[in-house]
């Protein structure tokens, strides 16, 4: 059994959130192997694991079967599994790239080398000198259109109504479906890295 995983960092390097999923089958369609008693205790360990973080700090997708937790839950549900007894019973871990995207498709494969440069990857492509602190309607402003909202609807939102937003942004912009360009990606993490502490629900 696998314990597919995906980080979501900011700017700085801070988790934002994490998605994960689990698959007898990697890489490979994705499933549980409900014949296999090994499988389905891990399944069920890692479930109640899941669940043990608050509803307001995760978040689960029927047609994905993907679990997403804000901040720092994700990690400390991957330190919880990766140093519990189920790891013998065979839980495996596997980082996966745009983990969303490919468990909507049901096929689910290992991450391969980015065209685009890691230490390039997060600047200020508006130009925002580093230490300059804008206001909440500023980051709105600038936000908004990136998460193809109004920027009425994103100052009247929490945390955990903009991560819907936020991911499919990320997804959009993510330097692999974007020839290697990173700008755009770049922009959001760094924008909502900011507007985070003005969020209530989060």
């Amino acid at each position: 059994m696998y314990l597919l995983y995906e980080h979501h960092f900011s700017a700085d390097g801070a988790i934002l959130g994490t998605d994960m999923c689990m698959s007898s089958y990697f890489p490979g369609r994705k499933g549980i192997n409900w014949k296999s008693p090994e499988d389905k205790a891990v399944f069920e360990y890692s479930k109640i694991v899941f669940k043990n973080v608050h509803i307001a700090q995760r978040a689960y997708d029927d047609k994905s079967n993907v679990w997403s937790f804000l901040g720092l839950e994700g990690k400390k549900v991957y330190e919880t599994l990766i140093n519990s007894p189920i790891v013998r019973v065979g839980l495996k871990f596997e980082r996966v790239e745009l983990l969303l995207e490919q468990a909507t498709d049901g096929y689910i494969t290992k991450p391969t080398a980015s065209s685009w440069n890691a230490n390039d990857f997060f600047y200020n492509s508006q130009g925002t000198p580093v230490g300059v602190i804008l206001t909440k309607e500023a980051l709105a402003a600038k936000l908004a259109p990136l998460l193809l909202l109004s920027e009425a609807d994103l100052l009247a939102a929490n945390a955990a109504a903009l991560k819907k937003p936020y991911r499919a942004a990320a997804l959009r912009l993510h330097p692999d479906r974007n020839s290697g360009d990173g700008s755009a990606m770049s922009e959001l993490n760094s924008l909502w890295q900011q507007l985070l502490p003005f969020l209530g629900g989060s």
